[in-house]
């Protein structure tokens, strides 16, 4: 059943207007006030409802990712996604911090990111910052490997939030630093260089960087 489909269903069954509501969002994760600070507008429901009438800012447009609905600013980037699994909407925060598990030989590579989500859909987020990380071979030197892996992910935690606050100071929030004036504040900062680095007394090397080609996904 398509998002008209089921307006007309909730028009019948809850006598919804639907001449207000450009679409249809679950219930389930509507209640996120980051999304209301977007400009996503909801409509009424009723107790049991899975689905409930809404608008989005005009301009925005949704695209379909899978079995994902991605909801798209003027500016084609995703900033919210209806999953229909588990019958959700989630807002999209621009900055994510993890581990790349899709690098080359993960057992002897370890590869720490700062993810941005400020691109075209359907491009996948970008790298902006990294660490990389050799360490002993994970099948051989298992303990010495996850103690050394989690040590060095604290320490990129740690260093990502700092570079991350200083150049973004909401970025925790899914709906601050969207503007055009973040963007060129990024470049600026982009543009300082930032130096090779031996690893602490663990062992192994580790290389910092800025800027880095695509990798990992954002929601």
């Amino acid at each position: 059943m398509d998002n008209e489909e089921l307006l007309g269903v909730l028009e019948t069954i809850h006598h919804f207007d639907v001449s207000k509501y450009q679409h249809l969002f679950p219930v389930n994760g509507s209640e996120d006030s980051e999304l209301l600070k977007m400009g996503i507008e909801f409509g009424p429901f009723q107790k049991g409802d899975k689905w409930r009438g809404a608008n989005i800012p005009p301009g925005w447009r949704l695209e379909r990712r899978g079995r994902e609905l991605c909801i798209c600013d003027v500016r084609q980037r995703v900033r919210a996604v209806v999953y229909r699994t588990n019958t959700t909407i989630r807002p999209v925060r621009r900055f994510r911090i993890g581990n790349d598990t899709r690098i080359a030989r993960p057992d002897e590579n370890a590869l720490f990111c700062i993810w941005d989500a400020s691109v075209e859909f359907p491009n996948k987020p970008k790298v902006v910052f990294s660490v990389a990380h050799t360490l002993p071979n994970k099948q051989q030197h298992s303990d010495i490997y996850n103690n050394r892996f989690e040590i060095y992910q604290k320490q990129f935690n740690t260093k990502a939030k700092q570079w991350l606050s200083e150049r973004f100071p909401n970025w925790e929030s899914h709906s601050s630093h969207w503007g055009e004036e973040d963007d060129i504040k990024e470049d600026k900062e982009d543009n300082k260089e930032e130096s090779q680095e031996p690893s602490s007394k663990e062992g192994g090397a580790s290389t910092t960087s800025e800027g880095s080609e695509d990798s990992g996904e954002a929601t």
